[in-house]
């Protein structure tokens, strides 16, 4: 099997134009080195070099030493800028596009120049021999190319000197303003996070079904919010899920790694003096982290008694810090506030840890979060302010957050001036819910994983015969014949798989 990214480059995914492929790239899926250029790229930069050469006497560089002076300073500049901005493109943007043929990086810039050097050279002795067939006064002629017999004089060679040289500028212009770290610009210094009580992805009327059926639409409208936007972390409260819904139907687990606790007698347990409080249904809370970030996540153990779940999230340079949604409901008394609060204790004397964000509703629908008021006159949400003070967290939510008015999504943080572009929505604007949708940044230094290398059969180079011969001779209604269709598929599949790997390579 070959590369995939090596196999769409042959078949002309990366390039539309086939005088932009490497030749011996071609063959060996691998960079050449100095002397795999393309015909067409040399007799470019040939041609295009040549003529600045030739045409400047025009200008009034008349001296041999300074027109060869010209030549390599131009091309020399143009060279080393060129194959800077193009190793950066060929890391970050195609595996195999070549930007030009200066392909092999900076490090071959001196290569390139003695290649053109020498073909330029080898361009004047053949241009000789086929006039005079001999190499009798090859420097007089080398002379005379150089200076007297290639000026082009008067106004139309004046101005076909300024035109070539008017270009040359613009390209390394161009070169120089395309700046590298604009391209390539490392590891990203933030996280982007989006979260919002939704208020359910599935319908109402399902809530009671063992086997709901989900709210595709509010599902799609989120989904294109997040992939548009780039968010990497998604938190989500009340998704009202159930243990028959799967997380590939709410996130592709390609492009997530899902964290979700659905309700529960163990993490919503009924109140013995009061079952009313206690709904079987709704509730749910879910975090998803983009697959590809280079950080490592996983889940922390909180106990039970409340619809919190929190991850710890581990940074390529070793720093940790944690991410916990809660969603409390309102009704719930001073039993549910133990059991946060335990929590939250749990979760900021672990080891090692940087900073612990906590995000979600707390239906602390009369608390004022001004910093020089930080009361409740509800006794029970008094209790929940004292206690994040006591665990030094900082609500930074300052808008309301529900339809009517009232402040019950935070954000506590023990790190307040790490959190930035703290933005409270538009109701709606990313799904249909009666709370704001939440967006901020933290700051965290995470790049992004190295894409795996993908593997495809190289078709061209199957033994198409053998295969065939192997087809027809397999016992077929053995295989299939008086069993289940799922298990005459897989073997259908294995058998066939089995087969391409022996044939195709």
């Amino acid at each position: 099997m070959i590369d995939l990214s090596l196999y769409r480059f042959r078949v002309g995914v990366y390039h539309g134009n086939s005088i932009n492929r490497c030749p011996k790239q071609l063959k060996t899926g691998k960079r050449g080195g100095i002397f795999n250029l393309d015909s067409f790229n040399q007799d470019f930069f040939i041609i295009y070099f040549y003529n600045i050469f030739k045409c400047c006497p025009a200008l009034g560089l008349s001296s041999r030493t300074t027109l060869l002076y010209l030549f390599c300073g131009l091309y020399m500049i143009y060279a080393v800028t060129s194959s800077l901005l193009m190793a950066c493109v060929s890391i970050n943007v195609r595996p195999s596009y070549d930007f030009n043929c200066l392909g092999g990086g900076p490090n071959n810039a001196f290569g390139y120049l003695l290649v053109y050097v020498v073909y330029f050279l080898i361009h004047i002795v053949n241009r000789y021999y086929v006039k005079y067939s001999s190499f009798d006064g090859i420097l007089t002629f080398w002379r005379n190319s150089m200076c007297s017999n290639t000026v082009i004089g008067g106004r139309v060679g004046k101005f076909l000197s300024m035109c070539v040289m008017w270009v040359f500028m613009m390209n390394l212009t161009l070169v120089i303003v395309a700046n590298p770290s604009i391209l390539n610009p490392g590891p990203s210094s933030s996280l982007s996070l989006y979260y919002q009580n939704v208020q359910g992805l599935i319908p109402f009327g399902q809530l009671g079904e063992t086997n709901p059926i989900l709210d595709t639409t509010k599902i799609l409208e989120m989904s294109t919010y997040v992939m548009q936007n780039k968010i990497d972390i998604v938190i989500l409260n009340e998704t009202w899920l159930k243990r028959s819904i799967f997380d590939n139907e709410i996130f592709p687990l390609t492009q997530f790694k899902i964290f979700r606790k659905d309700r529960t007698a163990w993490t919503h347990p009924p109140d013995p003096t009061n079952p009313k409080r206690f709904r079987k249904n709704g509730g749910g809370v879910l975090i998803a982290v983009r697959s590809d970030l280079d950080i490592i996540s996983k889940e922390i153990k909180v106990g039970s008694g409340a619809e919190i779940i929190a991850i710890e999230l581990t940074t390529p340079s070793g720093a940790k810090f944690i991410i916990c949604t809660c969603y409390r409901v309102g009704t719930l008394g001073m039993e549910n506030h133990k059991k946060l609060t335990g929590a939250f204790q749990t979760l900021s004397r672990r080891r090692n840890l940087s900073k612990i964000y906590v995000v979600g509703d707390f239906n602390l629908k009369d608390a004022l979060w001004d910093v020089d008021a930080l009361s409740s006159p509800v006794p029970i949400e008094q209790c929940f302010i004292d206690s994040f003070v006591d665990l030094g967290l900082v609500q930074c939510v300052s808008q309301p957050t529900h339809q009517k008015g009232n402040i019950l999504d935070l954000l506590l943080t023990s790190s307040e001036s790490s959190v930035q572009n703290l933005k409270v929505m538009d109701k709606d604007s990313v799904c249909r819910s009666d709370h704001f949708p939440i967006t901020f940044n933290i700051n965290a230094m995470v790049g992004k994983k190295k894409p795996i290398k993908r593997q495809c059969y190289n078709f061209k180079r199957a033994n198409w015969d053998g295969l065939n011969v192997d087809l027809c001779h397999t016992n077929w209604n053995a295989m299939l014949n008086c069993c289940e269709p799922e298990t005459g598929w897989i073997r259908l599949k294995s058998r066939l798989f089995e087969l391409a790997n022996r044939h195709i390579p």
